[in-house]
């Protein structure tokens, strides 16, 4: 028979890289023994508010009392392990724009995982080494078209009426980054965004 499955749209930033904002996430209800080293799993916890929320997290290890799991971009496991009475289900895989997208688990995962939170960090490092530069250096490396190469962050736009007429939005990970007031052709971006986001002609 085969096993129920439910899905979740995905939100946060822990698992950004493997997922993406408003990710439908295919769940398959599987027993803890079922679930593999490198897996991704939807669980319950308590957060600092004492209220129940889910968590998308990988798994990275294992002990006598339940399953340690990470978020590819945090530097620290969660205190919560994972047990028979929290997990929800293991991520079986992700639907984006009409399409099904696998998700890489077992070893391959966590090297992938790695490989993304290494990646990510060292373009924050670099970006802050940006900062530092002149401003004439600055708008060169924007104009060069060259961060597009190594950053290309998800951003979705969102066009809106308004009393001054159409404004189109820009937003990345649940946040405003650049605005675009058509009417008047005024444009305003928020650094680095401005590094990856052009004008609107």
């Amino acid at each position: 028979m085969p096993l129920e499955k439910n899905n979740r749209f995905y939100k946060g930033q822990s698992m950004e890289g493997t997922f993406r904002f408003g990710d439908r996430l295919i769940i398959e209800f599987v027993p803890i023994p079922d679930i593999r080293l490198g897996e991704v799993v939807v669980y319950r916890k308590l957060n600092h508010n004492s209220t129940e929320e889910e968590v998308v997290h990988r798994v990275v290890g294992s002990c006598p009392n339940g399953l340690v799991v990470r978020g590819d971009n945090n530097l620290f496991a969660d205190s919560t392990l994972v047990t028979e009475y929290n997990l929800l289900g293991r991520v079986s895989y992700v639907e984006r724009h009409g399409k099904r997208i696998y998700v890489f688990s077992r070893r391959f995962g966590l090297l992938r995982a790695r490989t993304l939170y290494a990646c990510r960090h060292a373009m924050q490092w670099f970006l802050r080494f940006v900062y530092g530069l002149s401003k004439k250096y600055y708008h060169c490396l924007r104009d060069s078209g060259l961060i597009l190469r190594f950053w290309q962050p998800s951003i979705n736009k969102v066009r809106f009426m308004t009393a001054n007429g159409p404004l189109i939005k820009y937003v990345c990970r649940n946040r405003s980054v650049a605005f675009y007031w058509e009417g008047i052709g005024r444009f305003k971006c928020r650094k680095p965004y401005d590094l990856v986001i052009r004008r609107e002609k």
